[in-house]
């Protein structure tokens, strides 16, 4: 289980983003070593949601246009991704894949893209679960 937070590094989150960062290298690591050696009953699969909405980033500010995921839609589209054999699940898809794209433009145009959207800000009030 690794995040969108192993995807974009965020302001006040780099901890967390380091962790996830690692999960998401081992998860593709790990999948394309079972391939090489042709292990065919293993399945990996990376999950990588948005802000699931179970109070751990209680006080989070979500970006513009990426809504906070609930917990019954996140399971579902887990559990459907993995019995697909889908290597990653991202939710939401569309807000998550369209930062990665902007991840090709220059690094001063994306981070003020970002900034715009919110990202400099979401953790301003995070208080977590308590």
């Amino acid at each position: 289980m690794a995040s969108s937070s192993g995807l974009l590094g965020m302001p006040i989150l780099s901890d967390y983003c380091a962790s996830k960062f690692a999960e998401v290298g081992f998860s593709e690591s790990l999948r394309r070593e079972l391939k090489k050696f042709k292990y065919t009953g293993v399945k990996v699969t990376c999950v990588c949601p948005y802000i699931i909405d179970t109070g751990l980033f209680k006080g989070f500010k979500p970006l513009a246009m990426n809504p906070v995921i609930k917990a019954e839609d996140a399971a579902r589209a887990i559990v459907k991704g993995f019995k697909k054999g889908k290597p990653y699940v991202i939710l939401p898809p569309l807000s998550i894949y369209g930062m990665m794209m902007l991840k090709l433009l220059p690094t001063s145009i994306f981070d003020w893209m970002l900034s715009i959207s919110g990202g400099s800000a979401a953790m301003d009030s995070f208080t977590g679960r308590k």
